[in-house]
C-alpha cells in the first residue's frame, strides 16, 4: 500500500460501517467504539463527515469493526490501483511494522506480565503511535481507551472518569474521581497516553522534565506502587520524562523505557518490498536504495514518504529520483514533494516547540549542527558539546547557572532525542539525527 498520510471512507464503505457496528449495538460515536478503535469522539465525528483523517485513525477504526481498509477506503491519486489486505487481527500495522520481530513480540508479553507502564520514545514520525496500536492489537483482552494528549485540552481525571463512566454505563456502575482508580486497578484497561510531551513542563535552568498537572503524577505513583493492577498503560512521547523515569527506576519490574530508532536494513528492505519497490539484489538501483535509506538513517515516515515519491512522482524509477535529489548537497534532503507534506511539519513543530520552552537547548543544537558540519557522519567527541554547552549558557542570560547545570543541557538535547550518544573507537561521541541537522542548517 503506498504511503499516504491520510485517509477517509467512501460513501459505500460507510454504509458497510453502520451496518458492522450495528451488529455490535454500537451508534456511530458511540464511546465503545472510540475507545475500541483508540481514537478520539472528535476524530470518529471527522470520519463520519467524510473528512480525511490519519492513516493511523482510519486503521484503529477498520482494525476495531474487524474490515478490510480495502474494502471502505475512498481511492485517492497516491492510492488508485493498489492493493490492499489486511484480514487479520494486526494486520493494518504490517506495513508499518516491517521486520522489528524484537519489539513485536517481546513488548506484549511485557504488559500481558508485570510491567504495568510501557514508555514508548523517539523522533516524530519514528512510528510511537503505530506501535502502541499494534501492541493493542495483539492484546484482545484489554479494552483499549485512547488518550491524546493535545497541549490546548489536556486529559484530566475528571475527564478520564467521564470517559470510563460510559463505558461503565451497561454495568450500571458510575465513576467519579475518588473511585476512578479503583476501578482502573480491578479491570483491564488498556490506555494509551498518546503524545506525553503536551503534559509535561520543564524547568528553565535545568531543563528537568515534570508532569505539569500534580494530580497525574500521584496517579501513575500508585498506579506502579499498588500491590495490583490490572490495567496497563502505553506512554507515547518524543521527550523523556524525567520525572516519569525517575519514579520508574523505583519499580523497574512494572516500568518499562523503549526508545525507538531507525529501522534496521532488513526491516528497511522488508517496508520497501510492501511499498511495492523491489529491485533486484546487487543492482544499482538496489544500492541507491540502501544508501538513501541510510542517509535518512532508516526513518520510517521519511522512508515511506520516499517511497510514495518513487511510485507516483518517477513512476517507481529509483535511479531516476537518485539522479535528482540524493546528490544534492545536505546529508538528509527535504526538498521532496511527500517528505514537505508528511514530515517536515512535525519536525519544523518539534523544534518550534524546543525554541520556545527551552530556548537554551534549541541554541545549544542550532549553534552545534553549525559548528560542527560533520557531526551526521562521525558525531564529536562529548568534551566539544560540553564545552559549547558552557558557552552557550555563558553567553545567555542565565550566567549564574552553576557549570554542572551548564553540562546539563546536553543531557536535555538526549532526553528529546535530538541529540543521540554512541560509542566510536572506544569514545563518546554525539550524533544529530541527519533529518534535525538538515532542517536545521537550511534555516
Amino acid at each position: 500500500m503506498p504511503a499516504r498520510s491520510t485517509a477517509k471512507a467512501s460513501v459505500q464503505g460507510l454504509e458497510k460501517i453502520k451496518h458492522a457496528i450495528a451488529q455490535k449495538g454500537w451508534r456511530k460515536t458511540s464511546p465503545a467504539f472510540s475507545d475500541a478503535a483508540c481514537v478520539s469522539a472528535a476524530t470518529l465525528k471527522r470520519f463520519w463527515r467524510g473528512i480525511p483523517i490519519s492513516q493511523d485513525s482510519f486503521e484503529g477504526i477498520c482494525q476495531a469493526i474487524s474490515i478490510d481498509i480495502a474494502d471502505i477506503i475512498e481511492p485517492d491519486e497516491d492510492s488508485a490501483g493498489a492493493s490492499v489486505t489486511h484480514s487479520n487481527r494486526g494486520s493494518a500495522y504490517q506495513d508499518i511494522w516491517a521486520g522489528r520481530t524484537d519489539i513485536r513480540f517481546t513488548l506484549p508479553p511485557q504488559l500481558q506480565n508485570t510491567t504495568r507502564i510501557l514508555t514508548l520514545v523517539g523522533l516524530p514520525g519514528i512510528g510511537k503511535t503505530a506501535l502502541a496500536r499494534f501492541i493493542a492489537s495483539q492484546l484482545p483482552d484489554y479494552a483499549p481507551i485512547h488518550l491524546p494528549c493535545h497541549p490546548h485540552s489536556p486529559p484530566t481525571l475528571a475527564s478520564l472518569s467521564h470517559t470510563l463512566s460510559q463505558r461503565s454505563q451497561q454495568s450500571g456502575v458510575t465513576l467519579n474521581i475518588s473511585n476512578l482508580l479503583n476501578h482502573i486497578l480491578e479491570h483491564k484497561y488498556l490506555f494509551i497516553v498518546d503524545g506525553l510531551e503536551g503534559l509535561l513542563t520543564h524547568h528553565p535552568i535545568t531543563g528537568y522534565s515534570r508532569l505539569e498537572n500534580r494530580l497525574w503524577y500521584k496517579f501513575f505513583q500508585i498506579v506502579l506502587s499498588a500491590d495490583s493492577c490490572h490495567s496497563r498503560f502505553i506512554l507515547t512521547a518524543q521527550t523523556l520524562p524525567n520525572e516519569l523515569d525517575d519514579l520508574g527506576e523505583r519499580h523497574p519490574d512494572k516500568w518499562h523505557l523503549h526508545v525507538l530508532s531507525g529501522l534496521t536494513a532488513d526491516s528497511q528492505r522488508s517496508l520497501f518490498e510492501q511499498l511495492n519497490i523491489a529491485p533486484a539484489p546487487h543492482t544499482d538501483e538496489s544500492d541507491y536504495l540502501a544508501q538513501i535509506a541510510h542517509t535518512y538513517r532508516g526513518h520510517p515516515m521519511a522512508l515511506r514518504a520516499i517511497a510514495q515519491d518513487i511510485t507516483k512522482t518517477f513512476n517507481g524509477n529509483i535511479t531516476a529520483y537518485w539522479n535528482e535529489y540524493q546528490q544534492q548537497s545536505g546529508p538528509a534532503p527535504l526538498h521532496t514533494r511527500h517528505l514537505r507534506k508528511h514530515l517536515l511539519p512535525k519536525l519544523m513543530h518539534t523544534l518550534q516547540q524546543l525554541k520556545t520552552h527551552l530556548p537554551l537547548a534549541h541554541r545549544l543544537l542550532h549553534e552545534g549542527c553549525l559548528k560542527y558540519p560533520d557531526v551526521h557522519l562521525t558525531g564529536k567527541l562529548a568534551q566539544h558539546w560540553m564545552q559549547l554547552a558552557r558557552t552557550v549558557v555563558a553567553n545567555s542570560q542565565s550566567r549564574s547557572q552553576p557549570r554542572e547545570w551548564s553540562d546539563s543541557w546536553v543531557d536535555v538535547l538526549c532526553d528529546h532525542n535530538l541529540l543521540i550518544p554512541k560509542i566510536h573507537n572506544n569514545r563518546l561521541h554525539y550524533h544529530v539525527h541527519p533529518l534535525i541537522y538538515t532542517l536545521i542548517t537550511a534555516h
